[in-house]
């Protein structure tokens, strides 16, 4: 073999791995960020196998009076399912996990319809009922949630008072939610098991649970978020959103989390107002396990902090 052919024989190979390397992120972006990407299926089929651990009863939606509420943001059609408690003017925000949808919360939109409070459960955009298709780990959600402190306003009268709650991705959504201009009727929020930054979140799944090594393949699938939806994970940072937001924030985590570690709550927790903010660590609880661990401790520390801050 001339020196020329061993010449193009090289460059042949390293065209190839490029070429292999940017599908494997291409393949990895859609796995992950599209709607109905296979990460969701392998999620929800994980999360259905254990549903009893979490505590959650889909069932219990049928019990209550609901309906579903519907808004625009852009193109999207977004949808909520409203629980209304006659009389009351508290509002309780709750945003579901990734891959989710909003019958996941059944425990806490619980907790807060059975102390009165009315209840909006959303459906995430590219999630559930409502429409798209990119999943940007809370990126653009965030601004949808505003969208949906105004329908409350609208729906439950100006002096409504609003908490925020979400759980995993959902907690995430809200932390990034808490750092904009909000009106005053949003009264505090409460995060379980959410990520400080949606990028290293994925770092770690990837370096605990996948069989490809982070620093090579993420790169390239937050490339192509980026440039198909307009997203860039490492944005997705509720860490510094909570650093600048001026509202009471209750972090919820369990300390065996597997799936987001607990020391994102903690890290989180160390760059917020210490004064107004709390943060409550359940011994053996998996990821959005505190409560199904210790459903009545989590309901005590969860409603103290409401009613600190509620008039």
């Amino acid at each position: 073999m001339s020196v020329l052919e061993i010449i193009f024989t090289i460059f042949g190979v390293l065209v190839g791995l490029f070429l292999l390397w940017v599908l494997i992120g291409f393949l990895a972006y859609l796995f992950s960020l599209r709607r109905g990407g296979l990460a969701g299926k392998l999620v929800n089929k994980q999360f259905m196998k254990e549903i009893e651990s979490y505590k959650i009863d889909y069932s219990w939606w049928k019990t209550v009076p609901s309906k579903e509420v519907e808004i625009k943001a852009g193109e999207e059609t977004l949808v909520g399912t409203v629980l209304e408690k006659s009389g009351s003017n508290k509002v309780g925000i709750c945003v579901h996990g990734y891959y989710g949808n909003f019958k996941d919360l059944n425990p806490w939109a619980k907790i807060l319809y059975e102390e009165n409070f009315n209840v909006i459960a959303l459906d995430l955009r590219a999630h559930g009922k409502s429409s798209g298709q990119k999943v940007s780990m809370g990126y653009f959600d965030k601004d949808d949630i505003v969208l949906w402190i105004n329908k409350a306003i609208e729906m439950f009268g100006e002096d409504c008072q609003i908490v925020l709650f979400g759980e995993s991705m959902g907690g995430a959504t809200i932390l990034m939610t808490s750092e904009l201009k909000l009106p005053k009727n949003v009264k505090c929020v409460i995060a379980d098991s959410a990520y400080s930054n949606a990028y290293q979140a994925f770092e770690y799944i990837i370096e605990k649970r996948g069989f490809l090594p982070a620093f090579l393949f993420l790169p390239v699938a937050n490339f192509f978020s980026k440039v198909f939806a307009d997203c860039d994970l490492k944005k997705a940072s509720p860490i510094d959103s909570v650093k600048k937001s001026s509202l009471p924030i209750l972090f919820l985590h369990g300390l065996d989390d597997k799936f987001v570690p607990a020391y994102m709550s903690r890290d989180m927790f160390d760059v917020s107002n210490k004064e107004i903010c709390s943060l409550y660590l359940t011994k053996g609880a998996g990821h959005i396990k505190s409560y199904a661990k210790d459903p009545e401790g989590y309901k005590k520390v969860m409603m103290s902090f409401i009613e600190k801050w509620l008039s």
